[in-house]
């Protein structure tokens, strides 16, 4: 896994391909169920900005919060406590330096020297591998929106949340 995480933070920042905007629809609908409008938020100074700001939908965290327990709930029956708690330690500690070291690369690259907008990034994706790792365990399908959540990662984006009806990809 770990070969695709060099493209972590690849594109912030760039217009979003038709196939990344169905992408982070797809990943909205999963979670919501209505289709939301995407936009590409510039830079790391207006991520910041927006990540500060007031706004953000309560019921997208709440939708997130709900799968999230959910597959857990289903990862554990099928594999034990214990097992789904090593298997999610490794895949979160392989990913996390690397996590770590693509943030830095890519604010570095935009001039951006933000330590807390740096390890926010790569918390956030740690946590979008760590969903996607937890719908695995789940035996979810691939099309699950932790995975769609993932992917959008593994393509060089990161999916800031939804604000005012709008998800904000960077």
């Amino acid at each position: 896994m770990t070969g695709g995480l060099r493209e972590l933070f690849g594109a912030v920042g760039e217009p979003l391909p038709a196939a990344v905007r169905a992408l982070a629809a797809d990943y909205v609908v999963g979670l919501e169920a209505r289709a939301p409008a995407v936009a590409v938020v510039p830079s790391w100074t207006e991520a910041a900005r927006l990540i500060r700001a007031d706004g953000w939908d309560p019921r997208f965290a709440a939708a997130e919060a709900r799968h999230r327990e959910r597959l857990r709930v289903v990862a554990q029956r099928e594999r034990g406590e214990a097992t789904l708690s090593r298997l999610l330690s490794v895949s979160v500690d392989s990913a996390a330096e690397e996590t770590l070291r693509a943030a830095t690369a890519a604010a570095a690259r935009a001039g951006c020297s933000d330590e807390g907008m740096i390890r926010a990034a790569a918390g956030a994706a740690s946590e979008a591998l760590y969903l996607g790792a937890l719908a695995e365990a789940a035996a979810a399908k691939p099309a699950h929106p932790f995975s769609k959540r993932r992917a959008l990662f593994l393509a060089g984006r990161w999916p800031l949340g939804v604000q005012r009806g709008v998800l904000l990809v960077f």
